[in-house]
């Protein structure tokens, strides 16, 4: 017996383990009872036990191209299937041959049993069935039975009688976005023949016996498959397209997908004010029907902030005339780009001068250059660093030019300079076009005045030379994609001593890059004269925001000399204080002394002293404190904040906080008050005054979401018809999230 049968023969005899029958005859039992033990008899396999040997067989087959007729239908006229080499096995025996002009084989020397098939032709599927040869006609002699079935095999790959099943596979790995994510590239989609389905049975199966030799009937099949599966695997767009035989009566299809792993983003609540944290769980999504996805967190759509006013500092006086001899720094702020300016007002002289030391973003100290004359009390001091720039970013799409962004600005123009634009690539384009804008004799920007179209690649930008001693500007054009094409200055802004720093705000879409960009300024007028894309970034799709910082909440003290506390000089007078803060005063070798802040249109003016204290030896250190630590939840009801639950009331508030709600997605309008207790000074509740609209409840969507086709198929299940395509898109879901 050669290898390959060998191995077909072991196939069907597992196959037909599960058909295995417990009893045996009762002739083999006494036989077996009477015959002595000394030598085991050899073992059986299951096909052994189902084979009647006194009685043979005469078994056909009968194959028929299931592509054009249906059995159960009789639709159009039965195609045979010549060719097809037909394979049986029944214990120790394999028998092959191939079926004639009429698709038809037959077997002698086999016995009542199970008999297992299988039927191969290039090109068609392959099949393999379990029969069970028990029939009723018996021929006259009472020792031979004959049996027939009539089968179905399809062809692959001919067009004229396929179909295609084709759609897009998504699934759930961000729930902090609305959006579906494409499955990664290559997953493989499998498309197999449904022979358990009702439709199959009816169609494929169930013979009237027309076509069978009338001296044969039906044999029992028990176990029916095609060996045969097909699929696709996804493009980069998350497609899929597969090409599957069809039926006449439509052949039943099911659609099945591997498990997936993958991290999945969410947000989690931690039940606390910003409490919408976000994480990343390891995630399965499967198509199993037993693979119950995870339930989503529960998480708000908006966090709400309560804002006391902040950034005032002042510095104590003890006594004293003379000159001034130092400027300390009270507060270093945070994100300097450069040091800022160092604005010395006030005090009854004239003179002073200082320059501020940056390290790490913070002031770190300020230096005297000069010291002034006829100082009577301690000057103002002020940090500039510069305000009021704006940026916009855009990003671009399609054929059509989307912006131009300034490389060089160059100097020296007196009149606007022309700007010409290369030509399309595509016949039938259109070229753009664009003008200049200067400023001081550079070039601040080009505005677009046609974007054209049938670029396909980024065209040159040319300006006209700048005159005799000038330098000349240049300029690049960008064309579509989800990276920030351009940045545009829309105020320039005043007072920089050194290039801010552009802040983007993060891409849309998971895994993108965050864009950046640097300024230039123009060191005479403190103005932003230029920006400079430095990393377009990737995901971006919306333009994203810019914010410039330049540093903010330095402040300085100046020092004149002398000895007892008699007064507060405010530094930096804060902003958004809605009622007095705490004046803490601390250290200068001294005690007792206290004081009551003094409050203009949200800033500290002042403070007032209400206790000199006593045995301050130099002058201590002033701050203000209004209050911390308070944090509240949010839950949203039809796009609406339907309330708000302080989980933490914080502590030494000297007033009601004013309640800030920010949405973490779309939503907004909403409004409240904050509920002030005076015995705790803490914050009590909030009260809702507007619930705002278009708040989503964080995680997207809110509840799990199970794997899904759609549309839906009949019972899991697509009947396929010659010529037709099928759509059908692929969801996994919201997946169960593991540890």
């Amino acid at each position: 017996m050669n290898t390959s049968k060998l191995k077909l023969k072991l196939l069907l005899f597992l196959l037909a383990s599960i058909l295995l029958i417990t009893c045996k005859k009762e002739e083999e039992l006494k036989e077996e009872e009477s015959t002595p033990t000394t030598t085991p008899p050899p073992a059986k396999t299951p096909l052994d036990y189902e084979i009647d040997y006194k009685v043979n067989m005469i078994y056909s087959v009968i194959v028929i191209s299931g592509n054009h007729y249906a059995i159960g239908l009789g639709k159009t006229s039965p195609t045979w299937v010549d060719g097809a080499l037909v394979t049986i096995t029944q214990g120790d025996k394999v028998l092959q041959k191939t079926t004639n002009a009429t698709g038809m084989v037959s077997f002698n020397g086999i016995f009542k049993g199970l008999v297992a098939v299988n039927i191969q032709k290039p090109g068609y599927t392959t099949l393999s069935y379990l029969v069970s040869a028990n029939g009723s006609v018996v021929q006259s002699n009472g020792t031979q039975i004959d049996l027939a079935n009539l089968v179905s095999i399809f062809k692959k790959e001919d067009p004229t009688s396929s179909a295609i099943l084709k759609g897009r596979v998504t699934y759930q790995s961000n729930l902090t976005n609305e959006t579906r994510e494409l499955v990664p590239q290559n997953t493989k989609i499998v498309a197999t023949i449904d022979v358990d389905d009702p439709s199959f049975k009816s169609n494929y199966l169930n013979s009237t016996g027309i076509l069978i030799p009338t001296t044969s009937n039906n044999g029992k099949i028990v176990q029916y498959a095609y060996e045969a599966f097909f699929y696709d695997t996804t493009d980069a767009n998350g497609n899929y397209a597969i090409t599957v035989p069809a039926g006449i009566a439509g052949l039943p299809f099911k659609l099945n997908a591997p498990d997936l792993v993958a991290d999945q983003d969410l947000y989690e609540n931690s039940g606390v004010s910003g409490f919408n944290r976000k994480v990343t769980v390891r995630t399965v999504f499967s198509s199993s029907s037993t693979a119950t996805p995870s339930p989503v967190p529960l998480a708000g759509g908006a966090t709400v902030f309560f804002v006391t006013g902040s950034g005032a500092s002042a510095s104590a006086s003890i006594s004293g005339a003379g000159e001034l001899d130092k400027v300390n720094v009270t507060n270093g702020g945070s994100g300097y780009a450069s040091a800022p300016r160092v604005v010395i007002t006030g005090g009854g002289g004239s003179g002073a001068a200082a320059v501020a030391v940056v390290a790490g973003g913070i002031v770190t100290a300020i230096n005297l250059t000069s010291p002034g004359t006829g100082y009577t009390s301690e000057p103002s001091i002020s940090l500039i660093s510069g305000s009021g720039a704006q940026i916009n970013a855009t990003i671009g799409g399609g054929s059509a030019l989307k912006s131009i962004v300034v490389v060089n600005s160059g100097t020296g123009y007196t009149t606007v300079p022309n700007v010409t634009i290369s030509a399309p690539n595509l016949p039938g384009g259109i070229n753009a076009t664009a003008t200049a804008n200067i400023n001081n004799g550079r070039l601040t920007g080009i505005t677009l005045t046609n974007v054209g179209s049938g670029y396909t690649s980024i065209p040159s930008v040319v300006i006209d030379p700048a005159p005799s001693g000038g330098i000349n500007a240049s300029a690049s054009a960008n064309l579509a994609g989800q990276s920030v094409q351009t940045v545009s200055i829309v105020n320039t802004g005043a007072n920089y001593t050194g290039a801010p720093t552009l802040v983007f705000s993060e891409p849309s879409v998971s895994g993108g890059v965050r864009a950046t960009a640097s300024a230039q300024i123009d060191n005479t007028t403190g103005q932003i004269i230029g920006i400079t894309l430095l990393n377009a970034g990737s995901g971006y799709t919306s333009n994203p925001t810019i914010t410039v910082i330049s540093g903010s909440g330095a402040s300085g003290q100046a020092i004149t000399k002398g000895r007892s506390l008699t007064g507060v000089t405010i530094v930096n007078q804060g902003d958004n204080y809605d009622f007095a803060p705490e004046v803490i005063i601390s250290g200068g070798g001294g005690t007792g002394a206290t004081g009551t802040a003094n409050i203009t249109n949200g800033r500290v003016t002042g403070v007032t002293i209400t206790n000199p204290g006593s045995g301050y030896l130099f002058p201590p250190n002033i701050s203000f404190f209004s209050g911390s630590g308070a944090q509240a939840s949010v839950t949203i009801n039809n796009g609406g904040i339907a309330a708000i639950k302080v989980v933490n009331p914080g502590s030494g508030y000297a007033g009601a906080p004013r309640v800030i709600i920010v949405p973490n997605g779309p939503g907004g309008g909403a409004t409240a008050t904050s509920v002030y207790d005076a015995n705790t000074k803490s914050i009590s509740g909030v009260t809702i005054t507007n619930a705002g609209t278009g708040f989503i409840g964080g995680n997207v969507p809110s509840v799990s979401e199970p794997f899904s086709i759609t549309p839906s198929l009949l019972s899991d299940k697509l009947l396929v018809k010659s010529g037709m395509t099928y759509f059908r898109d692929i969801y996994y879901g919201t997946g169960k999230r593991v540890e």
